[in-house]
């Protein structure tokens, strides 16, 4: 008897593996930023480290985004484009600023 693969079959394997490797990408990627929020507050702990573990995570994109591209750092140096962080609260539907990277200076000449 020939068997065939349905859409739904391989979506029922696929999906869920995608999914945990999706998420598996994004914990290794938040990751040092929870390690950084725990180290400089230690009083922090489970749900309170959440807020600060976000904000460091904001800071580290845009430092990888100094780091990665040569146009942004030319074009934030020139007063052409200014980088930013933010946070979106979902629930409340505000955007909280956090300004340029404290250490943007650091970043413009990689």
């Amino acid at each position: 008897m020939e068997q065939k693969a349905s859409h739904e079959s391989w979506s029922s394997v696929l999906l869920p593996l995608a999914l945990t490797l999706g998420l598996a990408l994004l914990l290794a990627h938040i990751k040092p930023a929870v390690e950084i929020a725990r180290r400089t507050h230690p009083e922090l702990k489970g749900s309170d480290l959440v807020p600060e573990a976000v904000r460091v995570n904001v800071f580290q994109s845009i430092e990888e985004l100094f780091k990665r591209s040569e146009i942004i750092r030319h074009n934030v140096r020139a007063g052409k484009l200014r980088v930013v962080g933010a946070i979106y609260d979902i629930n409340s539907g505000r955007v909280n600023q956090l300004g340029i990277h404290p250490r943007q200076k650091l970043f413009l000449y990689h």
